[in-house]
């Protein structure tokens, strides 16, 4: 069948999309407070994940500007988030299955990295096999490729790992052309509430509809 290995036309295909909310920028230091997920195929969503992953406030090192953006409050964090140890071993069962294809916003670049400082943190050693052994599709990627007009590398029925890295590496000087969520979601008319981004629940549902537009605009 034409265009049988094309994810626009596998409907059975599962996906899944995460997104962390951590307690810095810094790529080697932040730790997750809150990681969701969503799964889902092109038709339908499927489950819903969302904890807050607790560390004493000391290693946290929170600024007070991450905390407004966030609107953080260690108090309210505190209540309800779990053992770390607990949470990674829902989420390790997600992640490193070959039943899903990971597809979010800077997997590569960011959440892929906070995942393994989180790792680190547990005494487990650094391991990125969930990207490399898996088939990753970020999202900035290739909304840097709707943007510019790049067609998606393909290489044996996969987006090109390196070409994604390349992406997403790529400086985009036009600043009308923006890749971030809220961008994205404009582009594509999906309906959202910009006080409500930056919960990562929020953002995974609004990730994943923008995730299945990207396929059909990118003829993936």
């Amino acid at each position: 069948m034409i265009g049988a290995n094309l994810l626009r036309y596998n409907k059975t295909q599962k996906y899944l999309t995460l997104d962390t909310e951590t307690s810095g920028l810094n790529l080697f230091a932040a730790l997750p407070t809150q990681i969701s997920f969503v799964t889902y195929t092109l038709d339908n969503n499927l489950e819903e994940h969302n904890y807050f992953i607790l560390w004493p406030e000391k290693e946290l090192r929170m600024s007070r500007g991450a905390a407004i953006v966030t609107r953080f409050n260690y108090e309210q964090y505190e209540a309800k988030a779990q053992d770390p140890e607990e949470v990674w071993e829902i989420v390790e069962k997600y992640i490193y299955s070959p039943e899903y294809i990971l597809f979010n916003q800077n997997l590569l670049g960011y959440d892929s990295m906070i995942i393994n400082n989180w790792r680190r943190k547990m005494g487990l050693k650094i391991d990125y096999d969930f990207i490399h052994n898996g088939k990753p599709y970020d999202t900035l990627a290739l909304s840097k490729a709707l943007r510019l007009k790049v067609p998606p590398v393909l290489e044996n029925g996969k987006l090109s790992l390196s070409w994604q890295y390349k992406m997403i590496d790529t400086i985009i000087k036009d600043k009308s052309m923006k890749t971030s969520i809220s961008a994205m979601l404009k582009e594509f008319k999906i309906q959202f509430n910009e006080n409500e981004l930056h919960d990562a629940l929020v953002d995974v549902s609004k990730n994943r509809e923008i995730n299945r537009k990207l396929i059909w605009s990118l003829a993936i």
